[in-house]
């Protein structure tokens, strides 16, 4: 939906859990040091959208570690079963946080999805939407993601407090849909 969204306005789509993912991968490879900066070598490159001759260009979404395209490689288990302590850290949530905010200000209309999206990195957009699912619709997503990409995962994680609460800071906003 983002992406459709981004491509429809000519704008960029970045989905926010792929920095998260990529620092993960990082400490599951075990090359990063706890407490030492990413930021010298995760790029995360927004979807983008551009004009030739008329025709619609798409750029896809992805992530580089080191120089080397590993979008793929995120949704290993490995990166799965460091991915909560990441995202549990304070501080590399703020540098993430971050991170997002300077790549949502380089381009004029930005269409990200993300937890921290309507709350910390974008609480003043002109629109928040919440995507609710039931367990039974994201297992059938998670699914239909593993019949096309075998290497991720088919097991789908339980809603936790942090989605809930989340839900409950976009439901405040008058510009918000859930």
């Amino acid at each position: 939906l983002g992406v459709a969204l981004a491509r429809r306005l000519g704008g960029v789509f970045i989905d926010t859990g792929l920095t998260y993912r990529a620092l993960a991968y990082s400490l599951a490879r075990k090359e990063l040091p706890a407490g030492d900066s990413w930021r010298s070598f995760i790029e995360h490159a927004p979807q983008s959208f551009e004009s030739a001759n008329g025709t619609a260009l798409s750029r896809a979404e992805a992530v580089y570690y080191r120089g080397r395209d590993i979008t793929e490689e995120l949704w290993g288990f490995e990166v799965d079963n460091c991915l909560d302590n990441v995202a549990r850290n304070p501080q590399r949530r703020r540098e993430i946080t971050g991170y997002h905010r300077e790549l949502v200000s380089l381009n004029e209309t930005t269409i990200a999805a993300g937890r921290d999206v309507a709350t910390t990195i974008l609480p003043g957009a002109n629109l928040h939407v919440f995507l609710n699912a039931s367990f039974g619709v994201r297992r059938a997503r998670r699914r239909a993601q593993h019949c096309s990409h075998p290497e991720r995962p088919v097991v789908v994680g339980a809603i936790t407090r942090r989605d809930l609460d989340t839900l409950e800071q976009i439901r405040s906003k008058p510009n918000a849909l859930v």
